[in-house]
């Protein structure tokens, strides 16, 4: 071994630091240690001596070869500088160990930086330029930032007939279907609504007509709203029973959507939470299918009229097990985020009459 970093104690022997810090006196004549200064005759000497690197690489003074060593010598292991990794690797495979580092941090073509072992989950979760299907099931490849929107030209998007005053919901690839088969029954709609006008325009002054014409009106509205659940399965893994929608803008009033786990179905409540008049509404709930591979058909259930004042609540039984409405859960699109464990719960509402009381 060769001593380039020795010191000197005062009784003139030289030991290396190792050495040092494990005596307290000279081992040669146990005399005190007491140190007296690195030896710089004895380092000058060493860093002089020929040498050669220890893989073959070059000759040349001790000094030459520990800067080589410890600068260039390709072939010396060296760890890598990416936090959380640490591998030791030969300088000249450095680079190529970087270009593929697990940890190094890169950058999604969305401009989001995260480790490279990060990149499969983010481009499979929340990547917004990341390809995926359209979770309505049409089978459309869209880039996540545009699933939102997608939603307003799906074909197997749930949407309401759209003549005012026909309760129908169906998907939009049904719509003109639909239309085309409810001619005579729209015609109908509109007839009972014309009678119903005239009928009021003769037994009302201006201000009464007015304000019957209003109420004609409300039955022909119709107001929808979508509540995205989410984590759902999650939250039911931690034993929670019930789940609140936040309370919605409708009919001139409040409303929130109320999810309460029994016994062994689930119940699903429209709730008035706000409103200074009471009011006669037909709604009707849908819960969509995550996809085609689940079959064509959505959860339907209807109201075809409730009378509601502030804090009543109206609800029904999911004719079908918890485990059954588990299936139902997938990803869906919420603006431009896509939330994974998510039931979507839809409701179509339209006001009948206002009631007096």
């Amino acid at each position: 071994m060769l001593l380039v970093k020795g010191y000197m104690l005062a009784c003139g022997h030289t030991l290396c630091s190792g050495c040092l810090d494990n005596i307290t006196e000279c081992p040669l004549c146990k005399c005190a240690r007491t140190i007296a200064g690195p030896n710089m005759a004895l380092r000058s000497l060493a860093l002089g001596l020929k040498a050669s690197c220890q893989f073959g690489c070059v000759t040349g003074t001790v000094e030459d070869i520990l800067k080589h060593l410890m600068t260039y010598c390709p072939r010396v292991k060296v760890a890598c500088t990416h936090a959380g990794c640490g591998v030791l690797v030969p300088r000249e495979d450095i680079k190529d160990h970087s270009d593929r580092c697990e940890w190094a941090i890169v950058r999604c073509p969305c401009g989001t930086e995260t480790e490279r072992l990060d990149i499969p989950e983010h481009l499979s979760t929340v990547c917004p330029k990341a390809n995926i299907k359209c979770h309505m099931g049409c089978g459309a490849t869209i880039r996540r930032c545009e699933a939102f929107g997608h939603q307003t030209t799906c074909p197997d998007a749930v949407v309401p007939c759209t003549v005012r005053g026909c309760p129908e919901i169906v998907r939009r690839r049904e719509l003109a279907d639909h239309m085309a088969k409810s001619m005579e029954r729209h015609a109908r709609v509109a007839s009972n609504l014309a009678m119903c006008l005239q009928r009021q325009l003769v037994a009302h002054n201006w201000v009464g007509e007015t304000k019957a014409m209003a109420v004609a009106v409300k039955g022909l509205e119709m107001n929808s709203f979508s509540w995205f659940v989410h984590p759902f399965k999650a939250e039911l893994l931690k034993g929670r029973q019930e789940f609140c929608s936040p309370v919605f803008r409708a009919l001139q009033g409040g409303w929130r959507i109320i999810l309460q786990k029994t016994e062994d179905r689930w119940l699903l409540s429209l709730q008035l939470t706000t409103r200074s008049e009471s009011a006669l509404v037909r709604f009707k709930f849908v819960i969509p299918a995550s996809s085609n591979e689940m079959g064509s058909e959505h959860i339907y259930f209807q109201h075809d009229g409730v009378v509601f004042r502030e804090g009543t609540a109206k609800g029904m039984h999911i004719t079908m097990s918890p485990a059954d409405l588990e299936a139902y859960v997938t990803a869906r699109a919420t603006g431009t985020t896509v939330c994974q464990d998510c039931l979507l719960v839809q409701i179509f509402m339209q006001e009948v009459d206002t009631v007096q009381v």
